[in-house]
C-alpha cells in the first residue's frame, strides 16, 4: 500500500526544489508517495497553502508530457484534475506528447477544467 510519512511532508513543506528533486528523480516508489502526500497539500479542505503551487502545478503537467510511467503520469493527472486552479496550458500545447496509451486520461481532465472555468 502506498503511503506516505514525515519525511514527504517535510519534502513538500521544504520548498519546491526538493519537490522537483524529488519527482524527476529515479525512485518511483519515491516520487508516488511525494505524489500522494502533496494531496493533502494542494486539496484547499486542508487549508494548507504553499506558496509555490503554480510551479507544482506545471511541474505536474511537464512529467504527464516527459514521463513513461503509467503510474506517475495517472498521480500526476489525478492532482491536476482535483486541484489546479489556473488553465493547464502546458499540458494542452503536449498533449500529443504524451504516451499514447495515456492521452484520453489527459484529454479528460483538460475537458473537466475547461468546463471549471466556464
Amino acid at each position: 500500500m502506498l503511503g506516505y510519512n514525515e519525511n514527504e511532508k517535510k519534502i513538500a513543506e521544504g520548498g519546491f526544489d526538493g519537490i522537483k528533486k524529488v519527482l524527476c528523480g529515479d525512485d518511483v516508489t519515491k516520487s508516488r508517495r511525494l505524489l500522494f502526500c502533496l494531496d493533502r497539500y494542494l486539496d484547499p479542505i486542508y487549508q494548507i497553502k504553499l506558496d509555490y503551487e503554480k510551479e507544482i502545478f506545471e511541474l505536474l503537467q511537464e512529467i504527464v508530457i516527459s514521463s513513461d510511467n503509467d503510474e506517475i503520469i495517472d498521480d500526476c493527472l489525478q492532482l491536476l484534475g482535483d486541484y489546479a486552479t489556473e488553465p493547464l496550458t502546458i499540458l494542452e500545447n503536449g498533449i500529443e506528447n504524451i504516451k499514447s496509451n495515456m492521452r484520453s486520461q489527459a484529454r479528460y481532465v483538460l475537458n473537466m477544467q475547461t468546463e471549471s472555468f466556464i
